[in-house]
């Protein structure tokens, strides 16, 4: 029993300690670099560009892209990324770089105009939720658990925590530069990308460095990045371990 108990501690260690986000972590590749989904260390799948100049990105059902250069087109694509043929074009300019989604909105960070838009879905009907004022800021990535908005800064230094109004609740400390923010909904860490590069960080949300990888074969500056939107259940991982744990000893 001890020696059972043993090895489902350590196996559930290493699932935990696993280089590499847990869940797929989709990020763009500019300019026209392709998409890929990262998993552990690994690169899982990826696949070419339907759009052009696609940098935002949000992915709940399906992954939507947004394109960087007003008159040119995002692109819809199911999980797997095969192209689904709809497009969208921007006509709002402003330099798209990231996304997220609260599974009803959008929420696009504009790093030209500093500000923050929110759209229906598919991209339609964007207006102003809020801008920014000084240091530049680029990734976004929302957070269910607290209804509120994390920012990632291109010259900050920081990632900021904001509610939906624009109230700052708090930052730490990152790279000077940072992209790709996002959140990983199955253990509530952040994720971004450092200089915009293939070099990926995870802080847990109190600013904490966690794991760092890097996946050689990505290519292109990576500046949109996101998760599939999920409600979260908390720490769920380890409410497995803790309730098979908690069977064997009552063998």
């Amino acid at each position: 029993m001890k020696c059972f108990l043993s090895i489902l501690f350590f196996l559930c260690l290493a699932i935990v300690l696993k280089a590499g986000p847990i869940s797929d972590y989709y990020v763009t590749g500019w300019v026209n670099q392709g998409i890929y989904a990262l998993q552990g260390n690994a690169i899982k799948n990826s696949w070419a560009n339907a759009g052009s100049y696609e940098l935002a990105i949000v992915v709940d059902d399906r992954v939507r892209t947004y394109s960087h250069n007003v008159g040119y087109n995002g692109a819809e694509y199911t999980l797997s990324g095969s192209f689904t043929g709809k497009t969208y074009v921007n006509n709002l300019g402003a330099n798209a770089h990231d996304a997220t989604t609260d599974g009803t909105y959008y929420y696009l960070f504009s790093h030209g105009a500093q500000t923050i838009y929110k759209f229906e879905k598919d991209w339609q009907n964007p207006q102003v939720l809020f801008s920014f004022t000084g240091a530049a800021r680029l990734g976004i990535t929302y957070d269910p658990t607290d209804n509120t908005l994390w920012i990632s800064g291109w010259g900050t230094g920081l990632v900021e925590h904001y509610t939906m109004s624009g109230g700052l609740l708090g930052s730490f400390a990152t790279d000077t530069y940072t992209s790709a923010l996002a959140l990983d909904h199955a253990d509530g860490t952040l994720w971004l990308s450092s200089g915009a590069t293939n070099t990926f960080k995870q802080y847990s949300k109190s600013g904490t460095l966690l794991s760092t990888v890097t996946y050689s074969a990505v290519t292109g500056n990576i500046y949109g990045g996101e998760f599939a939107f999920i409600i979260p259940e908390s720490n769920s991982l380890f409410f497995i371990f803790g309730a098979l744990i908690a069977f064997f000893l009552k063998k």
